[in-house]
């Protein structure tokens, strides 16, 4: 995949929202050419066209059809839209024959995503879902070390994962059930559900798991408690994601035979990412330490967008497929109705 190959894949985004900007920032970068973004509200799209963009201005366009007509043969769509919208306009995309970049959870149930697969390998197009913490460089350490299993096999994982909302949370649309599908263990606990399962290489199958609305009040939890089981390797996995962590944070712990691996921090507001490794000596005591802080600055988001441009043109990838965002799914529907 030259420099050149890259400058010509055009990108239509739909959804000018935090994350459709993040993306339009992050294929910018890599040299692709922004081409038009749509928004139902008219005044989001021109605030994000008019950002600067090393191609020029992305056209504002009033509906899907006319963005696929301007982005056109081969190109890529980014849906950044609320949850419920996510699954409808990436069909209408893949039925105009172009990849896609689907924001995570990527639908509301697991059958839309099943649904949009089929339609995919029939169109051959390339779509991947957006579990951009996949990219993270301390959680492909953590993968890294995992999956070559020096440490022995893997016994648990322990994740948490929250933050504390902000003045007005309980008005906005994620607690609008019928918008955003449910919760927080939809919003954040889904990447801690789709990390265990890519750091392990294995599907988890469902054991139980406790909703609650501790403070925000409204239709969906602010508190998910949810644990799981690795289908092949059956280690346990106790997983918590909180929008009452009023302090930022992520930790995902992975405890094997021999040691301990850990990944603390994503930057930013939840503090300095971090890797370490507790590796335990024969006779136990005190573990050796190593540890790994890496510098400042979220670069997952142009790393999982450059992986999208291997895939299509390599097919090589670390993104999410749809059947891995199928398999999270199917653990979220298991937890909202047990």
């Amino acid at each position: 995949m030259t420099q050149d190959t890259i400058g010509r894949r055009r990108i239509g985004i739909i959804g000018a929202g935090l994350i459709g900007i993040k993306r339009t920032i992050a294929f910018d970068m890599l040299g692709c050419n922004i081409v038009a973004v749509f928004d139902p509200d008219v005044g989001r799209s021109k605030a994000l066209a008019e950002r600067p963009c090393r191609n020029g201005a992305p056209e504002v366009k009033n509906d899907l059809t006319s963005l696929f007509e301007t982005v056109g043969s081969g190109g890529i769509v980014v849906v950044a839209t609320p949850h419920a919208h996510l699954s409808a306009s990436a069909r209408s995309a893949i039925n105009e024959g172009l990849h896609v970049l689907l924001e995570k959870p990527g639908s509301v149930a697991s059958r839309d995503l099943e649904e949009l697969n089929e339609l995919a390998i029939g169109n051959k197009c390339t779509v991947h879902v957006g579990y951009n913490h996949r990219f993270h460089p301390g959680i492909r350490a953590l993968r890294d070390a995992v999956m070559g299993r020096e440490y022995g096999k893997v016994l648990s994982i322990r994740g948490v994962y929250g933050h504390g909302g902000r003045i007005g949370y309980q008005d906005e649309w994620r607690f609008q059930r019928q918008i955003s599908g449910g919760g927080e263990l939809l919003d954040q606990g889904s990447h801690l559900i789709d990390l265990a399962q890519f750091i392990t290489g294995d599907r988890l199958d469902y054991q139980f798991s406790k909703m609650s609305n501790l403070y925000w009040g409204g239709e969906v939890e602010d508190n998910a408690f949810v644990s799981l089981i690795g289908r092949e390797l059956r280690f346990e996995a106790w997983l918590h994601a909180s929008w009452t962590e009023w302090k930022n944070r992520f930790l995902l712990e992975v405890f094997c035979e021999r040691a301990k691996l850990e990944v603390s921090g994503l930057g930013g507001s939840y503090g300095s990412e971090t890797f370490r490794i507790y590796e335990m000596g024969e006779e136990l005591g005190p573990p050796k330490i190593m540890s790994v802080e890496y510098p400042p600055g979220d670069t997952s988001w142009d790393s999982e967008c450059r992986d999208l441009l291997t895939a299509i043109d390599e097919g090589v990838s670390y993104g999410a497929t749809l059947e891995d965002a199928v398999a999270v799914l199917r653990i979220v529907e298991r937890a909202y109705t047990n």
